[in-house]
């Protein structure tokens, strides 16, 4: 359970510091952010993240798992289209879901731009039953309800972003499903560091708009992005441990606390204040996907 916390914090971590950087924070002695909160900001920052996150990545998971890089060799030599599609759509859904949070924490706030983001467990129950015939049970849909109530709140008292904070946990649901697929041929630390690879190429077009967007002089911001890959290579371990050692419904429970944690974070370093509408919103969007979370812990899912 440890593990699964200190995971739910680095996730969290990285959306604080994105608040940070597009926002600013009283600390700082300004509540301009390091960065103007722009897409094509969100965009580079992004890039610069996978950049920094992908060594760490391949160093850290040749020494967790030491067939890595014959296992990545494999993929790439396999002839088979199908399984080519698959896995670049899965890092194509990746970044997308990525890009479109970082954009929708720009022209919002962190908090309930994450909130937004967690309609992606409710959304994989849609997919799973319309694609793959899963049954939606009572439990599964009366879990659903304090989520889609709470996404309502946030949607109906948050400001910008709401489109985009939707669109990635639509994105994000349909990279879990791809996911769930391309892991049955290989090991999820090879499919990570695979699908971390596209979302990196995905970005590229940053590098048209990174001169004029990045302020690569400011310390601040160079520090910022260091402790963005950082948080995102220990999220992304952690939450493979998690998940190994505690099964998806319990990790799943765990991650259901993410918006509550990013904006418990957020009010002190960067002093996000929300309305009592956003509020109750992200406490029903918490305790929604937590009870979907459960109901996957008890049916074994």
């Amino acid at each position: 359970m440890a593990i699964a916390l200190l995971g739910l914090l680095c996730w969290a971590g990285q959306y604080a510091i994105l608040q940070v950087l597009f926002h600013g924070a009283p600390w700082l002695g300004s509540r301009d952010g390091l960065i103007a909160a722009t897409w094509n900001s969100a965009l580079v920052t992004f890039w610069i993240r996978m950049l920094m996150v992908l060594p760490f990545m391949i160093v850290i998971g040749q020494g967790l798992y030491p067939p890595l890089l014959q296992e990545m060799q494999g993929v790439v030599r396999d002839r088979d289209p199908l399984a080519w599609i698959s896995l670049a759509a899965s890092g194509l859904f990746f970044f997308l879901a990525q890009f479109l949070l970082y954009g929708a924490i720009a022209t919002s706030s962190a908090t309930p731009a994450v909130a937004l983001f967690l309609i992606y467990p409710a959304l994989n129950q849609f997919l799973g039953w319309s694609l793959f015939n899963q049954p939606l049970s009572q439990s599964r849909l009366l879990a659903t309800l304090p989520l889609a109530l709470g996404l309502l709140l946030v949607v109906w008292s948050a400001g910008g972003g709401r489109m985009a904070g939707l669109a990635s946990g639509l994105c994000f649901a349909f990279y879990l499903m791809l996911s769930a697929v391309n892991g049955r041929r290989m090991n999820p630390m090879t499919l990570t560091v695979l699908q971390f690879g596209l979302a990196w190429l995905c970005s590229m077009p940053a590098l048209w708009v990174l001169p004029r967007t990045a302020p690569l002089n400011d310390p601040g911001y160079v520090i910022a992005c260091i402790g963005l890959g950082l948080a995102g290579v220990l999220a992304q371990l952690l939450g493979l441990a998690s998940r190994r050692r505690l099964g998806a419904g319990l990790n799943a429970m765990v991650q259901g606390g993410l918006p509550l944690a990013v904006g418990l974070i957020c009010l002190f370093v960067s002093d996000e204040v929300l309305p009592l509408g956003q509020v109750l919103g992200v406490l029903l969007v918490v305790g929604g996907a937590i009870a979907l979370g459960a109901e996957r812990l008890f049916r074994g899912a």
